[in-house]
């Protein structure tokens, strides 16, 4: 039996020590004492050292748990370790920093500070981890463990952004590395090295270092790791039967259950991709009876679901979710499978009530999925369109009422006013004609010119929905064809409203981003005949930009629209900010969002009444909301467009977000207030009691309290308390 090192040590000491023992106390007594109190504080100082490495091995299984419990949820949120955890992690930096202090030149001092950095890296406290890493390779550059220690400081590194200098570790331990005992050491160097160089996008680079990592590695985990990064390469890489073989090897070689899995259904991934469906689900029909798999039967039936999804069994897919759903509550796959219900009511159906219901309860699900922020979206649009359809068929019910109950009035008004002239009839006619509207009024009947507002407030009210549903149809919901229906219908119907040139440039961007396709133009039997649905998009465009130049010509549609088509539009007539403006809008579409953003900020702060001002606030909003997600940003600008430019279209575009932004904010602030006022409610009774007290008790005079037959006793019983103290200690 091969003996630990430290019961090795432990050995050779006390051999050694056994002469001095064996011979008794005589003359040697003061010699042997002293002896004797070495004996113990080195038995002392392992003990605690043994301790202090068994209690990390238990905390690192501990996590192992917890993280392998948290990857198969599938959950979005970051992993943490568990408090319980935590403490002992903190009890093993406690220990160790105590032998270090006791024992600097211990020979396990570079064990103790590569356990305190082991914990605190646990932990993710990385600043306190990477000085102990450096700490360790400082103090002791010929240990046996700088390699590892190395390696998580490099690791370290990589969590805190430091790439470079983590790059530069790696490298320099793969150099150093000579010995075949710290192969596996330099094998997880060069998985790092190569996970760095894929995410810079240097997948030849990664390529390399993944297959060092497989021909110098020992321990087979490892060698198992670095091929499933190299398949996941050659995957992403769209060489399938590469792939596919690659995935193989990691199956036959000696992978975690998570890896296992991960290669399973990247297999069956690409059986679909390669449209053999049958034995792709057949495939995954086997691994449902893998026992080593059988934590992971909810994310195999999901797969399953969407190769029925791929095959166009759209029945067989809803079952299948459906069952997945029902069967695996309260999981990540359970989630998924809701979202894609949602996407097969939405886009195959076109049901969009139904896709509500799915998003919903995807968005409001608690832990969050990683799925979760695309179903708030699709929720939150869906519940606009919804909105938007239904207010639209009021509209039009109340306007067909009220004209047609306006028409009835002015029927009778035209009736009354057509009476027979007679002398004996004319004065009563004349004041029933003349009395009918305020009698109207007092019988609680709107007038007709009650009736004319009310009409005309209404359609202007639907026709603002006709723009926002359009826009909701381009920008969000991704369908131009119902977003070209809309537009086309608002400019047929209402060519005098503010937003007929603003739709009629949007129809035009829309055929702009069309070059790739003809949209069904035709079919909206409003604007576009056959023969205009027959042009290629760039003339379609080109012919849209002439009706706005031709229709609205003191509109900034126009100018632009002569600007597109080369038309020289005269110097007074353009914008300061134009060009600074269109810079900006390259730079956002080339995904240069910071660059685009400082431009936008400049021209969104100007106070000569630009134009530009207003698209470029509207633009800055938009970058924080959909690209960098900073709702707190984007509502900043949201809210400046309502402010000072509510007769806007961008201001129509965000009302309704910033006043559900307004509306959460005041509802944290109520909820901070009401928790504000319990916090001192609780304060203020606890005062109270502890004056009540303070008043009753002797405790504020310093008399210990105690009943009266135990003052009778106090002198007669000793104080134990000090004693008591000694022994725990």
């Amino acid at each position: 039996m091969k003996i630990p090192r430290v019961g090795t040590l432990i050995l050779i000491f006390v051999i050694s020590l056994a002469p001095i023992f064996l011979s008794g106390c005589s003359v040697m007594s003061p010699v042997g004492d002293f002896f004797g109190q070495q004996y113990v504080n080195t038995v002392s100082y392992f003990n605690t050292f043994y301790n202090a490495k068994k209690l990390y091995d238990e905390a690192v299984e501990e996590t192992e748990q917890a993280e392998r419990r948290h990857r198969e949820q599938r959950q979005a949120r970051q992993f943490e370790v568990p408090q319980q955890t935590k403490e002992k992690f903190n009890e093993i930096i406690e220990k160790c920093s105590r032998l270090l202090h006791q024992y600097p030149t211990s020979r396990y001092a570079d064990d103790a500070v590569l356990m305190i950095g082991q914990s605190y890296y646990m932990m993710r406290q990385n600043v306190q981890a990477e000085r102990k890493f450096l700490e360790l390779i400082a103090e002791f550059p010929d240990s046996r463990l700088v390699p590892e220690g190395q390696l998580l400081l490099a690791k370290t590194q990589r969590r805190m952004n430091k790439h470079s200098e983590a790059q530069i570790a790696l490298e320099n331990l793969v150099e150093r590395v000579e010995s075949r005992r710290d192969r596996d050491i330099a094998a997880r160097a060069h998985i790092e090295l190569g996970d760095i160089q894929k995410k810079e996008g240097n997948l030849n680079n990664a390529v390399e270092h993944f297959q060092q990592a497989v021909d110098i590695a020992r321990n087979s985990e490892i060698r198992t790791e670095a091929r499933f990064h190299l398949a996941n390469i050659y995957y992403e890489l769209e060489l399938y039967e590469d792939a596919f073989e690659k995935y193989t090897d990691v199956i036959d070689d000696s992978p975690t259950s998570q890896i296992l899995y991960e290669s399973h259904i990247a297999k069956a991934r690409i059986l679909t991709q390669f449209e053999e469906y049958d034995q792709a689900i057949g495939m995954l029909a086997d691994l449902l009876n893998d026992r080593a798999l059988v934590d992971y039967q909810a994310g195999i039936e999901l797969e399953a679901a969407h190769v029925f999804h791929t095959q166009e069994l759209i029945q067989d897919a809803i079952d299948q979710y459906v069952y997945v759903d029902t069967t695996h509550t309260r999981t990540n796959e359970s989630l998924k499978a809701q979202y894609s219900l949602g996407s097969i009511y939405l886009n195959t159906f076109s049901d969009y009530r139904k896709a509500i219901q799915y998003f919903e309860r995807v968005a409001q699900s608690t832990p969050p999925s990683d799925v979760t922020r695309d179903a708030w979206a699709k929720y939150d649009y869906l519940e606009r369109y919804v909105g938007y359809t239904d207010d639209i068929i009021r509209l039009d019910s109340v306007i067909a009422t009220n004209e047609k109950e306006l028409m009835e009035i002015e029927r009778e008004i035209a009736l009354a006013s057509e009476a027979p002239d007679t002398a004996d009839t004319a004065g009563t006619a004349g004041s029933d004609t003349l009395d009918m509207a305020g009698g109207l009024e007092q019988d609680g009947i709107q007038t007709p010119e009650q009736l004319q507002q009310q009409i005309a407030a209404d359609r202007k009210q639907l026709i603002q929905n006709y723009y926002e549903l359009a826009g909701l149809f381009n920008m969000e919901m991704e369908r131009p064809d119902s977003a070209i229906y809309y537009y086309s219908r608002l400019v047929f119907e209402y060519p005098e409203s503010q937003y007929a040139p603003q739709a009629l440039y949007a129809l035009a961007e829309l055929m702009r981003s069309a070059a790739d396709r003809k949209y069904d133009i035709a079919n909206s039997n409003y604007l576009f005949d056959s023969e205009f649905a027959a042009l290629e998009p760039q003339t379609q465009r080109d012919s849209i930009y002439s009706i706005i130049i031709d229709r609205y010509p003191n509109t900034e549609f126009s100018n632009e629209a002569k600007r597109l088509l080369g038309i020289e539009v005269p110097r007074d007539e353009q914008d300061a900010f134009e060009d600074i403006y269109l810079q900006a809008e390259e730079m956002m579409f080339d995904e240069n969002y910071e660059d685009a953003l400082y431009m936008f900020q400049f021209i969104a702060d100007d106070t000569t009444g630009s134009k530009y001002a207003v698209k470029a606030c509207y633009a800055i909003g938009w970058i924080y909301e959909n690209v960098l997600l900073k709702p707190d940003s984007a509502a900043v600008y949201y809210q400046r467009l309502v402010d000072k430019h509510p007769e806007t279209e961008y201001a129509s575009a965000v009302q309704e977000k910033v006043q559900a932004w307004n509306e959460m904010i005041t509802e944290e602030e109520r909820k901070r207030e009401e928790k504000e006022a319990a916090r001192l409610a609780e304060e203020a009774e606890q005062q109270q009691e502890d004056e009540e007290i303070d008043e009753e008790s002797p405790r504020q005079r310093g008399i210990p309290l105690a009943r009266p037959t135990d003052r009778e006793n106090l002198e007669e019983e000793p104080d134990t308390t000090q004693t008591e103290e000694q022994n725990e200690d």
